[in-house]
């Protein structure tokens, strides 16, 4: 078995298998946890996930009336980050920018930068480019490990939102990362928290397509294996998606990052998942079964009669 990518141990002890098709587009997968420092990784981690993410991963969803859709949501977050950075007049950097709901949101916040959105899916960034209607938003086709070649080397603002989890080596991520973040710039990365896994269960909230879980303590490690401190935490609530609240920090380059103390952290997230898992058995699928399967389709078939 692989080597932690955090620490190097290879002691590893499972934590869950998922079921097939729990959530939509999620397979069966295994996670377990790493017994020196508790980061939860996906076995087998695959070679490559090139094509998934270039060819199959939005699939047919992608439609010019869902790109730019930046709400309320976005856009607190957006202010949420500038309240502790301040205003930005260089570049921003959206990596993994997906419908573009971020990106415009911070070019609507951060109206002097430049906002470069940089998404792998090959025929979304061809519609994000044609469908992009802001002066300061360029979107670039392009994976993570290729920044550099983009124009993006001194970026004051760096958003992984919800794309560090998928990454094979996020230690050579983060050298990329520190590669394109100006000495006095912000890294904010986006991950799901294993500390608050949602209502619906480890076989929602687990994803195969998601190759690393994070605690706070195991992120702020991993950043700083990569030359960043983390020096600020946004609120959950800003920071949340449908029934999942997500650990959103930010991180800045420094030479020599202070390293969280990762003793007992497996174990506490062991006992924090095994105490999850009690109180989810019966209600998490109940709770997924009515707000996916029931309360949507009621509500959207309430809204279309009355619109008749």
């Amino acid at each position: 078995m692989v080597e932690c990518s955090l620490c190097g141990s290879n002691v590893w002890r499972h934590l869950h298998t998922t079921k097939d098709g729990v959530a939509a587009f999620t397979k069966a997968a295994t996670f377990n946890i790493c017994g020196t420092c508790g980061l939860i990784t996906r076995h087998p981690v695959p070679d490559s996930t090139e094509d998934f993410y270039q060819l199959e991963y939005w699939g047919d969803r992608p439609t010019p009336d869902l790109l730019f859709r930046s709400g309320e949501k976005q856009r607190q977050q957006a202010e949420a980050v500038r309240e502790i950075t301040g205003d930005l007049s260089r570049t921003i950097v959206d990596v993994g920018c997906g419908f573009g709901a971020l990106t415009g949101a911070l070019a609507d916040v951060f109206t002097d930068a430049r906002v470069v959105g940089v998404e792998p899916d090959l025929r979304l960034s061809e519609l994000l480019a044609e469908h992009n209607q802001r002066p300061n938003v360029r979107i670039a086709a392009a994976p993570l490990e290729h920044l550099t070649e983009i124009g993006a080397e001194v970026a004051d603002l760096v958003v992984l939102s919800t794309v560090f989890e998928h990454l094979i080596d996020p230690v050579a991520a983060l050298a990329t990362l520190r590669a394109v973040t100006s000495e006095r710039g912000w890294l904010l990365i986006v991950v799901p928290d294993v500390d608050h896994p949602g209502r619906f269960g480890l076989d929602w909230f687990l994803r195969d397509f998601h190759l690393r879980y994070y605690s706070e303590r195991t992120l702020t490690a991993m950043l700083a294996t990569g030359g960043f401190e983390v020096t600020a935490r946004l609120a959950n609530p800003v920071f949340s998606g449908t029934g999942v609240p997500f650990l959103a920090v930010l991180a800045r380059p420094a030479d020599r990052p202070p390293m969280p103390e990762l003793g007992g952290e497996a174990a506490r997230i062991e006992k924090h998942v095994d105490a999850y898992k009690r109180r989810t058995r019966l209600v998490g699928p109940a709770r997924f079964v009515w707000n996916y399967r029931l309360r949507r389709p009621i509500s959207r078939a309430a809204v279309r009669l009355l619109r008749r």
